[in-house]
């Protein structure tokens, strides 16, 4: 798999000439194949077959297969050289007035050698091809020799549909009649005995009559509940339970209640009267008067209700028709429960006689069922034989008028866009593929031939000794910012960004972090407070490294001061934006005050530009005013970066190294070669700098999965985040 991933990113790398070779190759198969001169060719496919009798057709049994098929007497085969024969062959040539080159008429030997005919093996198809400069003439040709042919064999097949188209009519008016007869017992069957649909019936049936039974058995139940509750009613009313009721009832009515309450409150103050006076005061005579009319009256309208509600009953003295509360409820529970009792009996009743209804016609269903099936027997026999023979009428009818006799055109003869010769499809196929193959094998050589480190994993095995500090993914290529031209070899330099001034959590930021936790915590007893940054050539990122790196650390809350120790071609003042006539190198010759030339430019970020650039870049830089200006620096803030040039460049890195922590060596798969890499090493080594460690700057996003905080090499690596963000520092000695 990891050969395959190589291949892969060469092809990704070399795409340009890989594809203009395959264009190259590709085009030039396409041009040799349009220069040729097309051939078309047409084919098509007829199917022979051997009509059947007349009796056969009306039995249903259709057409019957061919014997011998593919023998030496073959019917097949006896057609293919009728077809081939001189009559149909001249007939062609005739119709279509077909020409040679020479613009003459097409001999017949010509044409046969144009035409090719084969019979397909076990089968009773001919397969047809002709081959022509013009794909429409190829086609009309072979349709016309169809087209005779056919017109040969249609004669022949005209006598037998006439007859069979005869005898079918004849039969059918009979046909009809039985159709009819059937269809009219039928529907006196359904009208005579309602039926529509037996099965669902039978089936309704069934459910009908089991919820009658469970409504009877319900009812029954409540009836043998109500007629419990009025017997034990009946044995608390007494004997007479009609005549309590009858009572009750009369009482209960609006004149009777007002009887009754009038009586009772003047037998109440006759009462009073005679603890007051004696029986012969006029007042006690006058109220024993009044209870005596009221009496009398009241036994009139009693007398009265009663001969109307039951002129049976006699009519009797009333002694008193005020009832208690308890016997009142008791009536009026006895008349409920009466009247529940009278309705189950009727509801029942009725459930027994629908049940009973039910389960006659149940029982009639299969009966029924089976007249029914016979009769539809009947019918779809007759109907079957009616509909066969109307089909086999239309067929006849067909073939009289539109017989293809013995041929049945498989494939009609069409024009095919694509010529056979050239093979146009096949040559650019075979040029394209082998396009393919010689821009492979470019792309692959001149891979092989560029000196270019292409991947992070070529930068480990030149540096094996040397610990990868962070991987910077290319946010440039995100972007869509082109930052060099590699056509022709030329190529523009852009001043790098800061892709870190956002706070967000993507890859670029989460990058710089973890450059900044590695570094931080890369010697846990001796913390690191000036580092220099460089690279082997221009382009490799370092100083938007030492920006990006400078400003995430400022965030974190220490001070930070970056310096641009670049004084030949100086970029972070265009990074951040900021006045260069001020700067380091005015700073060393006395020109300018360091506190004058350090500006705030982000909360504890401080930046020193190169300022004006000297005659003699080295002097400075190797001056022991450099050494007491980095010293100083270190004791007023927490880390100090130094954006240094390329080691190939000039010594001015190795210099400042020696004075600062050490040095962190940037290097850009495709754009450092081998050499130029080798180099750098190689004066590393001979001035014996304390190398912290490598960062891989433009690693492709795609290439591999980003944002993780542990690199692999030879030297164990380092992995931290914001200490206050809780994540754990781990360090391996």
């Amino acid at each position: 798999m990891e050969e395959i991933a190589q291949y892969g990113s060469i092809l990704k790398r070399r795409w340009l000439p890989a594809t203009f070779v395959f264009l190259l190759i590709a085009g030039l198969a396409t041009i040799y194949t349009v220069k040729q001169t097309p051939i078309y060719q047409s084919k098509g496919q007829l199917l022979f077959k051997k009509n059947s009798k007349t009796s056969s057709l009306l039995d249903g049994l259709g057409v019957s297969a061919l014997a011998d098929v593919g023998g030496s007497n073959s019917p097949v085969n006896n057609q293919l050289e009728i077809i081939r024969s001189l009559p149909i062959i001249e007939g062609a040539i005739t119709s279509l007035d077909l020409k040679d080159k020479k613009g003459e008429r097409l001999k017949a030997e010509q044409f046969l050698t144009q035409m090719k005919v084969a019979n397909i093996k076990s089968t009773d198809v001919l397969d047809f091809s002709y081959q022509d400069t013009d794909a429409t003439r190829a086609a009309r040709v072979l349709q016309m020799v169809f087209d005779l042919y056919q017109q040969k064999d249609l004669e022949n097949q005209r006598k037998d549909s006439q007859a069979a188209r005869i005898f079918v009519e004849k039969q059918l008016p009979d046909l009809e009649i039985k159709v009819r007869e059937s269809e009219s017992r039928i529907r006196d069957f359904r009208e005579k005995h309602q039926v529509v649909d037996l099965a669902s019936e039978a089936s309704r049936s069934v459910e009908t009559i089991n919820n009658l039974n469970r409504d009877i058995t319900t009812a029954s139940a409540q009836l043998a509940a109500e007629k419990s509750r009025i017997a034990k009613m009946q044995t608390l009313l007494g004997k007479d339970v009609s005549s309590v009721v009858q009572n009750t009832l009369v009482s209960e009515s609006p004149g009777m209640k007002d009887a009754i309450a009038t009586l009772q409150e003047a037998r109440k103050k006759l009462a009073l009267e005679r603890t007051r006076f004696s029986e012969i005061n006029p007042s006690v005579i006058d109220l024993q008067q009044k209870v005596q009319a009221l009496e009398v009256d009241l036994r009139d309208r009693f007398n009265k209700a009663v001969s109307n509600r039951n002129p049976n009953i006699k009519t009797g003295e009333v002694t008193d028709l005020q009832k208690s509360g308890l016997q009142e409820s008791m009536v009026t529970d006895y008349t409920k429960a009466e009247t529940q009792r009278v309705a189950l009996e009727q509801q029942i009743n009725a459930l027994v006689y629908v049940s009973t209804a039910y389960r006659d016609r149940a029982n009639r269903l299969p009966q029924l069922e089976q007249a029914q099936r016979e009769l539809n027997r009947q019918l779809e026999v007759s109907l079957t034989t009616y509909k066969t023979l109307r089909a086999k009428l239309e067929e006849f009818r067909i073939a009289e008028n539109q017989t293809t006799g013995n041929i049945t055109l498989v494939t009609p003869p069409t024009i095919n866009p694509e010529a056979i010769s050239p093979k146009n499809v096949q040559n650019i196929a075979i040029g394209s593929f082998l396009g393919l193959f010689l821009g492979a094998a470019a792309a692959f050589v001149l891979d092989s031939t560029d000196r270019r480190i292409k991947t992070a994993q070529e930068a480990q095995q030149l540096f094996p000794d040397y610990s990868i500090l962070g991987r910077i993914p290319d946010f440039q290529q995100r972007e869509m910012v082109v930052t060099s031209k590699l056509m022709f070899g030329k190529s523009t330099r852009t001043a790098g960004r800061l892709m870190a001034r956002n706070t967000g959590s993507d890859q670029e930021n989460e990058a710089f972090r973890s450059l900044q936790a590695n570094l931080r915590f890369l010697n846990a007893d001796t913390p690191i407070k000036a580092i220099v940054v460089s690279s082997s050539l221009p382009r490799e990122g370092k100083s938007t490294v030492a920006a990006n790196l400078a400003l995430v650390t400022a965030e974190l809350g220490r001070k930070v001061l970056l310096v641009d120790g670049d004084m030949r071609k100086p970029s972070q003042h265009r990074i951040w934006r900021q006045n260069p006539d001020v700067g380091l190198s005015n700073v060393l010759t006395n020109q300018s005050k360091q506190e004058e030339a350090i500006i705030e430019v982000e909360p504890n970020l401080y930046l020193l530009t190169a300022g004006t650039p000297p005659p003699n870049p080295i002097a400075l830089i190797d001056s022991s005013q450099m050494g007491i200006l980095i010293g100083e620096w270190t004791k007023t803030y927490d880390l100090v970066i130094i954006d240094a040039p390329p080691l190939t460049v000039a010594a001015d890195a190795t210099l400042l190294s020696k004075k600062a922590s050490g040095i962190v060596f940037v290097m850009r798969p495709n754009v450092v070669d081998k050499d130029a890499a080798m180099q750098s090493r190689e004066i590393l080594e001979q001035s014996e700098q304390n190398v912290l460690g490598m960062v891989l700057n433009g690693i492709p996003m795609e290439s591999k999965k980003y944002n993780d905080y542990y690199y692999q090499g030879s030297k164990p690596a380092v992995e931290d985040s914001d200490l206050t963000s809780g994540i754990k520092i781990k360090q391996d000695v």
